[in-house]
């Protein structure tokens, strides 16, 4: 299993905006690319949040990834209009699975 750690700053004033675009975009991922899902997480940090999301491995990430660069799905284009920014900060394996 393959876990790619997102870091999202957003517009002031868009939470709500930003959580349904991410819930629809994440969804989106989950049909069309294969993702085994995704978590999105506040921070102590004033608008910004922290995603996690699964991937069978770390080629179909790059895949999908690739492929929504050269065409974006309209669920990214809406969920970027509530951005800042966004990062990528980590990339990660799984060495001992003890989550229940």
């Amino acid at each position: 299993m393959f876990t790619v750690i997102y870091e999202f700053v957003i517009k002031k004033g868009f939470d709500i905006e930003f959580r349904e675009a991410w819930i629809d975009h994440t969804e989106y991922v989950f049909a069309d690319c294969g993702s085994l899902g995704s978590r999105l997480h506040t921070t102590n940090v004033d608008r910004t949040y922290v995603a996690y999301a699964q991937w069978p491995n770390r080629e179909t990430w790059l895949e999908a990834t690739e492929r929504y660069r050269d065409v974006p799905p309209v669920t990214l284009i809406e969920m970027k209009k509530y951005l800042i920014s966004s990062s990528v900060l980590r990339e990660l394996k799984v060495s001992d699975d003890l989550l229940k």
